[in-house]
């Protein structure tokens, strides 16, 4: 929010007063009478005190009224204009910018740029339901590609849409994908290609697919270089419905997207989150269709679940969604959900919402069907989240002590953590996007507000 000076000022000048003496008026008093001077002859009758003779009191009592009702069309006009360009009462630092930032209930994902380079790039919807990119790389968010346009088709994005995004390789160029809703709540797909330079809205939308008009409806992906009955690189995508969970499948070179498994049990109305692990085993992360009332509150419970694409992996069924011992009650029954795996290690954090608006971090150990959850967790302290946020996650690696950090990309509740006015870079608002951080060996959080446009 910019701060305007005031535009206008009263000056007043004062002199001193001689109350109580005689006034000097510059001259001297006659020493001898005055000559009457010649009375002068009366100025002549103005137009007006001719029209008045000529038409007498009561048409100069209309003209009067004229008069004055010109004058205050004349002054509302001056001052609509002098609002309208921006003479307005200067608002208070701490009233949210509504105009500007995110929208409400925005979609939000984060993810690394795959090369492992300590970069964040992170998708959200801005107020305008414009896709938006902003990167963190030296310690500091930026906004470079803030005004970079992402085509996403003739039906826009519909309000507080959820987004996804995933990166790949494919003949040695470099493949974004952004997963989203359009206005008539279908789903749909932009792509950029490094070859091409320019965003173009990809074949998803042409199955005409509905997802539930929750504004939490999940939505996720991943890609497995394992995948397809050739076992070719391929897309998984998870979705919600009225009904449940949805999965599509898409196989790199192909020119459409198949149905694959459809989860009855798995609520279409909160986040989902899709990881991957060993280019076989893809895990789908949900909650409960079911809700639970928990203190008067309605919640849901977490649920695990996770195939094997790989026929020479003998341990477990292959190409069999099956369900862990992973399970978590009481989490808000719209919560949106996010998970990072820790590369090298059987671990995955699992972020979720508490009916109170607490975002906490769960500790998931083992593999497939030897999953648990390990009872440690981590809330994110001072965060003051909104309900219903979305969660956007990812680890850094930043080349320093311990080489990792942990950020959680949330939506603050403005009414506790308003924003601040126009701190960050020029043309940003900051307030509607928050980044908690730690380091992966420490449980002490950090706290920054994301400029964003």
């Amino acid at each position: 929010m910019r701060r305007f000076k005031g535009f206008f000022a009263t000056n007043t000048s004062t002199g001193s007063s001689d109350e109580g003496k005689p006034a000097d008026f510059g001259f001297d008093p006659p020493t001898a009478p005055r000559q009457p001077s010649p009375v002068p002859s009366p100025p002549p009758p103005s137009p007006i005190s001719r029209w008045m003779r000529r038409h007498g009191p009561c048409q100069w009592t209309l003209l009067t009224i004229l008069l004055l009702v010109a004058g205050i069309i004349i002054v509302s006009l001056g001052l609509g204009l002098g609002l309208g360009l921006g003479l307005r009462p200067k608002p208070s630092i701490d009233e949210p910018t509504r105009a500007s930032g995110s929208a409400n209930l925005t979609g939000l994902v984060a993810l690394d740029d795959g090369q492992k380079i300590s970069k964040i790039f992170a998708y959200y919807l801005d107020s305008f339901q414009s896709i938006r990119r902003i990167n963190f790389a030296n310690s500091d968010w930026s906004r470079e590609d803030a005004k970079e346009t992402i085509n996403v088709g003739p039906d826009g994005v519909r309000d507080a849409s959820s987004l996804m995004a995933l990166s790949y390789i494919v003949n040695s160029q470099l493949v974004w994908k952004v997963f989203f809703f359009d206005k008539k709540n279908i789903l749909q797909e932009s792509t950029y290609d490094n070859s091409t330079a320019k965003w173009i809205v990809g074949p998803l939308g042409n199955r005409q697919v509905s997802s539930s008009d929750s504004k939490s409806a999940g939505l996720t992906a991943c890609y497995s270089e394992v995948f397809g009955d050739n076992y070719t690189p391929g897309i998984s995508l998870f979705y919600g419905t009225p009904a449940g969970v949805q999965q599509l499948t898409f196989t790199i070179g192909n020119a459409a997207w198949k149905d694959g498994t459809f989860f009855p049990d798995l609520s279409g109305e909160t986040g989902n989150e899709c990881t991957s692990r060993n280019k076989s085993v893809l895990n789908l992360w949900g909650t409960s269709r079911d809700i639970v009332q928990v203190n008067g509150k309605p919640t849901r419970s977490l649920i695990h679940k996770y195939i094997e694409l790989n026929d020479s992996v003998r341990a477990r069924p292959t190409k069999k969604w099956l369900n862990s011992n992973v399970t978590y009650p009481a989490l808000h029954y719209k919560s949106a959900l996010s998970v990072i795996t820790l590369e090298g290690a059987a671990l995955r954090l699992v972020h979720v919402q508490l009916p109170n608006a607490t975002i906490r971090e769960l500790l998931v150990d083992g593999y497939a069907e030897t999953s648990k959850l390990t009872g440690q967790f981590f809330d994110v302290k001072g965060a003051n989240p909104r309900l219903e946020t979305k969660l956007g996650t990812v680890i850094q690696e930043t080349g320093v002590e311990d080489g990792r950090e942990i950020h959680v990309l949330f939506e603050p509740d403005l009414s506790i953590t308003p924003t601040k006015g126009n701190d960050g870079p020029k043309g940003s608002f900051v307030g509607r996007i928050s980044d908690a951080v730690r380091s992966l060996n420490s449980n002490q959080w950090a706290l920054t507000l994301v400029p964003i446009s």
